[in-house]
């Protein structure tokens, strides 16, 4: 009876603890019933973000040690392109508290190189911070200063926000202004 307990109580403890993994796609793949596909990796701050099926872009943070992965679907961060309408750009704000502050998104356009956000206070307009990244897939990823905001109401209460997507000669190929998130 002792030994169908440990083995009940073994197997219950293994089902809740998430396993490693050679590849960071299996260690998300394995939470997720749907194929996934990696878009863009951060390995310094261990950040990801992976599309799930055809339009569900998730970030989320994973663990990585001695090349082993392990991946766990809470504190994920998401959208679907189908619910969000035609524009070409969009945007994620948030803050995590093992990250810090996030604007993360994923640009429509074919040509996009790189995506700048730019935040103007609405108060003081000269007062500007802006985030330039590199498309990897059509997505980025910046981090903003610890105490630029703490919470999405806070940034659209406070500052404009514009983003700028830019083809690989410079030109910008989409401006929107007023972005809500």
């Amino acid at each position: 009876m002792r030994i169908k307990i440990f083995v009940v109580s073994l197997l219950v403890f293994l089902g809740c603890c998430s396993y490693p993994y050679s590849s960071l796609h299996d260690a998300i793949q394995s939470e997720w019933d749907y194929p996934i596909k990696i878009m863009k990796v951060d390995e310094v701050k261990n950040i990801v973000v992976f599309l799930n099926g055809e339009n569900l872009y998730v970030f989320n943070k994973f663990v990585e040690e001695n090349k082993l992965y392990k991946y766990s679907n809470e504190g994920e961060n998401g959208f679907r392109l189908q619910n969000i309408g035609s524009d070409s750009v969009f945007l994620r704000i948030f803050n995590d508290d093992k990250v810090g502050n996030v604007v993360w998104g994923v640009s429509r356009d074919r040509e996009a190189d790189r995506v700048v956000v730019i935040f103007e206070n609405k108060l003081n307009p000269s007062k500007v911070y802006e985030i330039d990244d590199i498309l990897e897939n059509n997505v980025f990823v910046g981090y903003p200063e610890k105490d630029f905001f703490e919470n999405q109401v806070e940034v659209h209460d406070e500052w404009n926000v514009i983003i700028k997507v830019y083809d690989d000669d410079d030109n910008i190929i989409t401006e929107v202004n007023n972005v809500w998130f």
